[in-house]
């Protein structure tokens, strides 16, 4: 299971389908108790891209709720996930306001769902301009 989350959660995975493919096959082999927490998992990343196509929406018809940086987010079902502990950590004003403007999204979409950030997971992709030539830096949370 935390191997599938690693592929899940870091874009390793060839693709849902293949996953879900595994999981039948583990499914026939060890039972759905089994599978069941990995196939929420699988199912977590199909919500997830969809919240965040809602989210660009939501973004492009409320401009001044605009952070002005590119976010993605990926909400998961706890029971379904590896635990992962949770810190608070100062983060930069343009991603408190990230985190703010997701939070009133999430809010209007779902009334009783309680959002954990969970950072050691984040990444952050940073452009550098410098005189020679631009670098992308692609970092943890924890690092911006």
């Amino acid at each position: 299971r935390k191997k599938l989350a690693r592929r899940l959660l870091f874009d390793k995975s060839a693709n849902d389908e293949h996953e879900r493919s595994i999981l039948t096959k583990l499914k026939q082999q060890c039972g759905g108790q089994f599978t069941s927490k990995m196939e929420g998992m699988v199912t977590d990343l199909t919500v997830a891209r969809d919240h965040q196509t809602k989210f660009e929406e939501f973004i492009s018809t409320h401009p001044e709720l605009n952070p002005g940086i590119d976010l993605a987010v990926t909400v998961l079902t706890t029971g379904f996930w590896p635990t992962y502990k949770s810190f608070d950590i100062n983060l930069p004003a343009e991603m408190v306001r990230c985190v703010e403007v997701f939070k009133e999204f999430y809010q209007t979409r779902t009334k009783h769902r309680k959002l954990t950030w969970i950072y050691s997971l984040g990444i952050c992709h940073i452009t550098a301009k410098f005189e020679a030539k631009t670098i992308e830096l692609i970092v943890t949370t924890y690092q911006v």
